[in-house]
């Protein structure tokens, strides 16, 4: 029978998070049943990932010059039967390709969380968390569910063998480390004040954060002071030599604390990939959502918080679980999605059972971590 023809367009074919999650996901694709099809909006580069990809894909193709309609005419002629855009309205996303029919079947997926609102598009790939069946309404197109979760990840990914000290990041010797490398930008007033109460309850723990520049860390540094947190409880990561680096670093966490309402996507499977917990909320909106995804995929259901409200009567009260609760670390559950074969799994469940010094949740429970947190009512509005 002939091949199914799938046309992926993106302006992100290079070194970015998008392609960083999908690499693998496009090696795997069941080359006796698809022809798998790249359209790059975005510029030829000589990055180790955009290498990889052109060899990935069974063809890539430089199209960022053509016009919308001259793409779309291009994707018809090499016969795509699905297009799938993984931009959305993000930054350099072409819409008016699909606008102009590029392929009988168009789907979201991916880049943008949530609706394209766009008569045009199909599906979106979605999954029983970020979109349930509840949500079919706020959606133009229809859901296309995935039994665990629409996030793919990369089983193949380098990681630095050596572990680099605690020193060398500026962490101290001892005492919890609590981490979120979410761009800066994503934490709230509200968040952070929830972190500083951990803080308070957790004696000599840090909280290790991306720097991008110093402006940020000053004013977080201050704001911290003015919740009676020590302004060098906070520490700030600079960048490393390669993305192994930064892998290997996630060693020194023992517990990622993720913002809200927009959650972690790529950062919280890079730190679920290298066996470092990830604690989150879950709202009612597709990015206040992904991190509860990522986690309950995970096994680690237990570091979910459901936000309650007044029409969500069956959610939990307003409490975070006890952390001495999460040290359990339940194994991912078997993707039935084929890209994680058994030796991932056991990689992943080794991880999670050891950090450097053992299992990192009786790790966190023999420093006696028993946080009962109120969530503010702010976070409850998303």
């Amino acid at each position: 029978k002939p091949l199914i023809h799938i046309g992926y367009f993106s302006a992100d074919f290079t070194q970015h998070p998008v392609s960083v999650l999908t690499a693998r996901l496009f090696e795997l694709h069941d080359r006796s049943c698809f022809k798998i099809f790249a359209f790059n909006l975005g510029p030829r580069d000589n990055s180790a990932m955009q290498q990889r990809l052109r060899a990935g894909f069974d063809q890539f193709l430089d199209v960022a010059e053509l016009s919308d309609p001259a793409i779309a005419k291009l994707s018809r002629k090499l016969g795509i039967d699905i297009a799938i855009d993984l931009k959305g309205y993000t930054r350099d996303s072409r819409p008016g390709i699909f606008a102009e029919r590029c392929a009988p079947l168009q789907v979201n997926y991916l880049g943008f969380p949530g609706t394209m609102g766009a008569p045009y598009m199909d599906y979106i790939i979605a999954d029983p968390v970020t979109m349930p069946a509840h949500f079919q309404h706020g959606y133009t197109e229809k859901l296309a569910t995935l039994p665990h979760t629409l996030f793919a990840t990369d089983n193949t990914r380098p990681i630095a063998d050596r572990t680099p000290s605690r020193e060398s990041m500026g962490l101290p010797n001892d005492g919890l480390v609590f981490c979120c490398f979410n761009n800066l930008y994503k934490i709230t007033p509200e968040v952070f004040a929830v972190w500083m109460e951990i803080m308070r309850e957790v004696p000599r723990s840090v909280l290790w954060l991306r720097e991008l520049n110093p402006v940020m860390a000053k004013n977080l540094r201050a704001s911290a002071q003015t919740h009676g947190i020590a302004p060098e409880r906070l520490v700030f990561a600079g960048r490393v030599a390669s993305m192994d680096d930064h892998l290997a670093r996630h060693r020194l966490a023992d517990l990622f604390l993720d913002t809200f309402p927009f959650t972690a996507q790529t950062t919280a499977s890079d730190a679920l990939w290298m066996g470092c917990p990830v604690l989150t909320c879950t709202g009612r909106t597709f990015s206040a959502r992904a991190g509860t995804s990522l986690v309950g995929a995970s096994g680690l259901a237990d570091l979910v918080k459901l936000l309650a409200g007044k029409d969500n009567p069956n959610m939990l009260p307003h409490e975070v679980k006890p952390l001495a609760d999460f040290g359990y670390l339940a194994p991912p559950q078997d993707f039935e999605d084929g890209i994680a074969d058994a030796e991932q799994r056991r990689g992943v469940r080794e991880r999670y059972a050891m950090g450097n010094d053992g299992c990192r949740g009786k790790r966190a429970r023999e420093q006696g971590i028993g946080l009962r947190i109120r969530v503010p009512d702010a976070l409850v509005r998303f």
